[in-house]
């Protein structure tokens, strides 16, 4: 009886070690989204850009610096959250992150001229 508990026990663990890292941020599993990563504004130059997608390692999101503006990218990505942020010395800035054709996050630089989008990228 034991033996046939701890066999089951055994069994779910490797289950959930197997399929957890398949799961989580859509890279395996799940459907595929287009984002267009977008900062635009009154501010010539972003002095830092920092874009973070769905999917990538903590401390793997690209990071620019004097980046012209208008700029923009696009990814291919799984779901998870997306972080777009960047900061000017003068100007105004606005960010926003798109799904496809949606707006799915947009905001506007504050008084210190920084503007940050975050989106929760679901599956649909």
């Amino acid at each position: 009886m034991m033996t046939k508990l701890l066999s089951r026990g055994m069994t779910a663990t490797v289950v959930l070690l197997l399929v957890g890292p398949l799961t989580g941020c859509g890279q395996l599993v799940g459907s595929r989204h287009e984002l267009t990563f977008e900062v635009t504004g009154s501010a010539p130059v972003a002095q830092e850009l920092t874009v973070d997608p769905p999917g990538e390692q903590d401390g793997n999101a690209e990071r620019r610096t004097q980046v012209p503006l208008p700029w923009s990218t696009t990814r291919t990505t799984g779901y998870g959250f997306a972080r777009l942020s960047a900061v000017a010395e003068e100007g105004a800035l606005t960010c926003r992150i798109l799904d496809g054709d949606r707006v799915i996050s947009q905001a506007s630089s504050d008084s210190d001229g920084t503007v940050t989008c975050h989106a929760n990228v679901q599956d649909a």
